[in-house]
């Protein structure tokens, strides 16, 4: 069975007005090789306030530590005090156990992912 995921890094505090990157992957944690960027629905900075700042993502093929990887970033600056969730989600697609050895029996999937 695969288990792709979609998850999300920032670092977990940051000084208000800092610049920061976050981002965005896609694939088996535990193999850079097979990270890569699905079709994307939406990514967000959602603010204390209640705010929603959508983010226009960047891509990425090479990230210290992992190597050659596609992946997603954004660079975001909090501006107010308070917990901010940042946050993706994938278009919903097609999976099949068949494609792997398994049982054929097609499912749709949707991932979204915040911290």
């Amino acid at each position: 069975m695969s288990d792709h995921l979609l998850w999300v890094e920032t670092r977990d505090r940051t000084e208000q007005k800092a610049v920061q990157r976050v981002y965005s992957f896609f694939g088996h944690p535990s193999m850079s090789t097979s990270l890569y960027i699905p079709q994307m629905d939406d990514a967000f900075l959602l603010m204390p306030s209640g705010e929603k700042i959508g983010l226009e993502m960047k891509r990425g093929d090479w990230l210290a530590g992992y190597g050659h990887v596609e992946h997603l970033f954004a660079d975001i600056k909090i501006d107010w005090p308070g917990d901010s969730i940042f946050s993706v989600a994938r278009s919903p697609g097609v999976y099949d156990l068949g494609w792997h050895g398994g049982n054929s029996d097609p499912f749709l999937s949707s991932t979204m992912q915040k911290r």
